[in-house]
């Protein structure tokens, strides 16, 4: 979610990106494998994962004449809901899964989860676990704590490019890590904490 190249937007740039990927990815098939036992666990379970509570519909009418563009259809579809009755959801499914095949475990989150995620499993799991985004569900950024307390377009902004009705509670990261060792333990993951 948070990590880019830098600096970037020039098709030199991706070229010299490319070549150094192409590079990294060379120097690993090179070095020796590890055979993986040939057994698959897996787990996987979707959490009520909280929005922060949505704008009122007063709230909503004024943002409607200041924005434009996706910002303005982002605030128009809420307005609508409200309009008809409806509600605006405060949670969201929130998918986790694991999959153990021999000896390499991969943890996977929905959505796109910024780097702090994999840097905090990996210090409880060890450095060899695989964490992947984008399993199960593309919903929308998914910001760490420090990330949404930050504000601007991960924590923030980018919320309005999807159909969610707010930003995620600032309590998110701890119920997803929370809930990802629940899952771990079910699917006998050890912990491997980095020292």
């Amino acid at each position: 979610g948070d990590l880019n190249p830098l600096p970037r937007r020039k098709v030199a740039l991706a070229r010299q990106y490319g070549r150094t990927l192409s590079a990294a990815v060379e120097a690993v098939l090179a070095e020796p494998m590890r055979e993986l036992s040939a057994e698959l666990h897996y787990t996987y379970k979707e959490i009520d994962l909280p929005l922060s509570p949505p704008a009122a519909l007063e709230e909503l009418l004024k943002a409607q004449e200041q924005f434009s563009g996706y910002q303005k259809r982002w605030v128009t579809r809420q307005i609508v809901i409200l309009e008809k009755g409806g509600k605006l959801p405060s949670t969201y499914p929130f998918p986790l899964q694991i999959w153990r095949v021999g000896e390499q475990t991969m943890m996977m989150l929905g959505g796109e989860p910024v780097i702090e995620y994999a840097v905090k499993l990996k210090e409880i799991f060890g450095q060899d676990i695989f964490v992947l985004g984008y399993s199960n569900d593309v919903m929308a950024y998914i910001p760490s704590s420090s990330i949404i307390n930050e504000g601007g377009y991960e924590g923030a902004s980018s919320v309005m490019t999807t159909y969610l009705p707010n930003t995620w509670d600032t309590g998110i990261e701890t119920i997803i890590l929370s809930q990802m060792l629940d899952l771990a333990e079910e699917a006998g993951v050890v912990r491997h904490p980095v020292r």
